[in-house]
């Protein structure tokens, strides 16, 4: 009786390692496709803002580092979003008729500025 405990006792020990195994295996992805998504975005961030300020490209790290603190020190600090953004849909009012150019020229002029 002992013998077909034990028997059990270690392949339950068994399974207890293979899910671990898949656990690490599975951090490690998730890890490598948040890597992966990181440096996607640095890619694209740094592409734009070297687009934007052209000059950028020609300074070394060290300067660019300087750069940014000075430029952005006093800018407030962005709370970062724990969700994506998602697109603003249009008022229902708008979509009831189906129209969504005015009936005439009036109603693209806006008469409260006079």
């Amino acid at each position: 009786m002992a013998t077909k405990t034990t028997a059990k006792r270690l392949s339950i020990e068994e399974q207890i390692k293979q899910l671990e195994q898949q656990r690490k295996a599975l951090v490690q992805q998730e890890r490598a496709e948040h890597l992966e998504e990181q440096k996607k975005r640095q890619l694209l961030r740094g592409g734009l803002l070297e687009k934007l300020v052209p000059h950028l490209a020609t300074l070394s790290d060290v300067e660019f580092e300087n750069y940014v603190k000075l430029r952005f020190e006093n800018e407030p600090v962005l709370t970062p979003r724990t969700e994506p953004t998602q697109p603003i849909p249009p008022e229902p009012s708008a979509l009831a008729g189906g129209n969504f150019m005015p009936e005439n020229e009036e109603e693209l002029t806006n008469d409260d500025d006079e």
